[in-house]
C-alpha cells in the first residue's frame, strides 16, 4: 500500500518525421488506490499532493504482512 504517481507528456512531437502522440492523464493516487489530483488529456503543469505518512504506516499495520513476518527464518532460506 503505498502512493503511486504517474506522469505523461502531452501533444505532438515530431522527431526526424517520426511522430509520437502523447496523451497525458497524469494522476496521483493515494494508498488505498483512490485518485487525489489529476489531469486530463488537454491540463499542463504540476501536480502536488502531502500524504500522512503515519496514516499510511498504520494502514500497512493492520495488513500484517509485516507483523507475522519470520526473520527467525531469513537466513536459512540464502544461499
Amino acid at each position: 500500500a503505498i502512493p503511486v504517481v504517474a506522469s505523461n507528456r502531452i501533444g505532438l512531437e515530431d522527431n526526424a518525421g517520426a511522430k509520437q502522440r502523447f496523451y497525458g492523464h497524469s494522476f496521483i493516487a493515494d494508498h488505498t488506490g483512490e485518485l487525489v489530483k489529476s489531469f486530463g488529456d488537454k491540463d499542463e503543469g504540476v501536480l502536488v499532493h502531502t500524504f500522512d505518512l503515519t496514516e499510511i504506516e498504520s494502514y500497512r499495520a493492520d495488513w500484517g504482512f509485516f507483523r507475522d513476518r519470520r526473520t527467525d527464518l531469513y537466513a536459512k532460506s540464502i544461499i
